[in-house]
């Protein structure tokens, strides 16, 4: 639980470090079977935790799924905003 909740502190952190409105984030909750209420773990495949998918237009963009590829989720998840 710690390790998630560091990983969200510092989420928080680059978002806010991006300036990215907050209206238009939207967080779901995850159990440990990968559901949520409705469908929309199964819609993006969600097979870790912490996933976080970034979607524009109503398509994804981007993901980072547990620390990144490279271990720098931070980084990786900069990228995707600058593309």
């Amino acid at each position: 639980m710690r390790i998630r909740s560091l990983y969200y502190r510092n989420f928080l952190r680059s978002k806010e470090a991006s300036g990215f409105p907050e209206d238009r984030i939207t967080l779901y909750a995850v159990d440990r079977n990968k559901k949520t209420k409705g469908t929309i773990a199964d819609d993006y495949h969600i097979t870790n935790i912490p996933t976080i998918i970034v979607v524009k237009d109503g398509k994804e963009v981007g993901r980072v799924v547990e620390y990144g590829k490279t271990g720098k989720w931070d980084k990786e998840f900069a990228d995707i905003f600058s593309e």
